[in-house]
């Protein structure tokens, strides 16, 4: 019933430097396996009651609070391979729940350029919630994300052998989103179709499914087959985002990725839960690659000349806009 098993480093990050699995993870399979002990387990299922709860209401209720990458999204409401051409029709099938950083007064007085730039609305939203319980787990959930995809960024930084702050101005300010996403039990066919993250990372945790069907699926650098990532609530399943690709030159390789459905006959005790930490840079970060990009590097959407400026960087959200627009199409190494 599962595709066969992605071989996935399983990563400690206890350690003051790179491991040989998170090297591994970075530069070879663009996924890694992260102990969850990084995070409490009751913050963690804080997150998921309080949302299952919310999931339950009904339509109405729940339309109170629908928004675009804050509140609520509708099952089939949005299709995260949009832009890329593969699967470009599929819609996700799930309801979604979001939260982002939201400015507090004393950052906005303290950089009102930064905060208060038009362009910068998308990314800085008002979060909403349906109760402080829900508003209270959510952001420090939130916060100890940002945290690790810190600590894992600057792990990444020496893995390069890079200078020390090289990145600093990439993710001092990072506008990170957090979703939830619940997915119903389903028979055959894609949940979410094909494609790359925009991130600097990903972090995930996804349930146990009743039936213990493997969603989540990766296509290998160097393969032509897709693979299942097993469930399991031991650990984080970590991707590397596009935008890491670009500023490490090409040596840090994000990965193709999708959800799947079991065959029809396999569908019920299928639903499956995943939250999401999408580590994004600075609204306004612009990216450079911090090293020559070797002849094979993998293209993103961050190399294309619609999207560089004079100097020759790129900004982070004029290449989201370019994306969108179907302006730019990133390729792949598979």
């Amino acid at each position: 019933m599962n595709a066969p098993t992605a071989d996935l480093p399983i990563v400690d990050i206890d350690d003051e430097d790179p491991s040989r699995e998170l090297t591994r993870g970075l530069f070879e399979t663009g996924f890694f396996l992260l102990r969850d002990h990084v995070i409490s387990r009751d913050l963690l299922d804080g997150v998921r009651a309080t949302t299952l709860a919310f999931l339950a209401r009904t339509e109405e209720e729940k339309q109170r609070l629908r928004g675009s990458l804050r509140g609520w999204a509708p099952y089939r409401s949005e299709s995260a391979p949009s832009g890329y051409g593969e699967d470009s029709d599929q819609r996700d099938a799930c309801q979604k729940y979001s939260m982002g950083h939201s400015a507090t007064a004393e950052e906005r007085a303290a950089d009102p350029v930064y905060y208060g730039n038009p362009e910068a609305a998308t990314y800085l939203q008002e979060n909403v919630f349906p109760n402080e319980e829900m508003r209270e787990v959510w952001e420090a959930y939130y916060r100890r994300m940002d945290r690790l995809c810190g600590r894992l960024l600057e792990l990444t930084r020496r893995a390069l052998g890079l200078t020390p702050k090289v990145w600093d101005a990439v993710a001092s300010r990072p506008v990170s989103v957090l979703r939830f996403l619940a997915y119903p039990d389903q028979g055959g066919g894609l949940r979410m179709g094909a494609h790359y993250d925009d991130t600097l990372l990903t972090v995930l945790h996804q349930n146990v499914p009743r039936n213990g069907f493997a969603a989540l699926q990766v296509m290998l650098p160097g393969e032509k087959q897709w693979r299942s990532v097993q469930p399991s609530d031991d650990v984080f399943v970590v991707n590397v985002g596009e935008s890491l690709t670009y500023i490490s030159g090409g040596r840090v390789v994000a990965t193709k990725h999708r959800v799947v459905a079991p065959p029809p006959d396999h569908a019920e005790g299928s639903a499956r839960t995943s939250l999401v930490h999408f580590f994004l840079p600075n609204w306004n970060a612009r990216l450079w690659p911090a090293a020559d990009k070797t002849i094979d590097s993998q293209l993103t959407r961050f190399d294309h000349p619609e999207v560089r400026e004079p100097d020759g960087s790129v900004l982070y959200y004029k290449a989201m806009r370019a994306t969108l627009a179907g302006l730019t199409r990133p390729g792949s190494t598979v």
